[in-house]
């Protein structure tokens, strides 16, 4: 029994990575955020980014991981959270994390005494760290960091758990971002009332909930019993989650940038300041 299941793992999902949502991914729910921006939200980062777009920068953040001495960046990437567990209750990593990451730049943008330039790569990370919170393996589990450690052969390939929610799914529909975005936005968008918040911890729960049925998943003999069809059983029983996934991150990008633009308040983050002591840097170490 131990054996088959080793099996099925290996089938399932190589190198450890710590990367987010694959380029397209990232490109995809910033291209659909822009369709949710204010018209006064469209002239910020219009002024703030040209001749860059939202969906051009979405990837900038991972940029910066070749970049000596900032590997600390790293850890704003994902927020690790163990079954179980709450992010409150949870230990949280002391070198900060995703969330506190969102809501420490967020106060660069909405400061009015900050310089564009810094007002500029705040919003990058922004747009980065939003969709990385939807990717349901950054709300990973620690023993595995976020399944970057199961390995897996998807299609021939060698790769792990982790890079199939990242790019593998995605990159097996061989569409470029602007199509894939033709095809799920017209389908996925009817919710866009219901998902339109800013509520970050609901995100990350709405993370976590996915994160657990993709182990469950895993760990189904009955799911695994066709080796033969098995990667595409998985994207078939999966798409729909991770196109969800990839319009709410779009559609609560755009809200959260209205929100900022708006000078309005996040519930969340003033909640998060109280609890780490109204620390300027949420007790992040080291910032960009």
């Amino acid at each position: 029994m131990r054996r088959s299941l080793f099996v099925f793992i290996i089938l399932l999902l190589g190198p450890a990575n710590v990367f987010s949502w694959g380029a397209n991914g990232h490109r995809i729910s910033a291209k659909i955020a822009e369709k949710g921006l204010s018209a006064k939200s469209k002239a910020t980062v219009k002024e703030l980014l040209e001749p860059q777009t939202l969906p051009s920068v979405s990837n900038w953040m991972d940029n910066l991981k070749s970049v000596k001495g900032l590997s600390y960046i790293n850890n704003f990437h994902y927020v690790n959270l163990p079954k179980g567990e709450n992010y409150w209750d949870a230990q949280n990593n002391p070198d900060g994390d995703a969330i506190k990451a969102l809501c420490y730049y967020r106060n660069i943008f909405v400061d009015e005494k900050a310089t564009d330039d810094a007002r500029a790569q705040a919003l990058k990370i922004i747009v980065h760290v939003v969709a990385d919170l939807h990717q349901p393996l950054h709300a990973g589990m620690p023993q595995d960091r976020g399944a970057n450690d199961v390995p897996i052969i998807w299609f021939g390939e060698q790769t792990n758990l982790h890079m199939v929610w990242d790019e593998k799914i995605i990159d097996s529909e061989k569409l470029s971002y602007t199509e894939y975005v033709d095809f799920i936005y017209p389908v996925y968008s009817i919710h866009k009332s219901v998902w339109s918040n800013t509520n970050i911890l609901m995100w990350v729960e709405e993370s976590v909930v996915l994160r657990d049925k993709i182990y469950e998943y895993l760990y189904d003999k009955k799911k695994s019993r066709n080796k033969k069809y098995l990667e595409y059983k998985y994207r078939y029983d999966f798409l729909p989650d991770l196109n969800t996934r990839l319009t709410q991150a779009g559609i609560r990008l755009a809200a959260f940038i209205n929100e900022m633009v708006d000078k309005k308040p996040n519930i969340f983050c003033e909640e998060l300041k109280k609890r780490t002591n109204n620390e300027a840097n949420y007790g992040i170490p080291k910032v960009l």
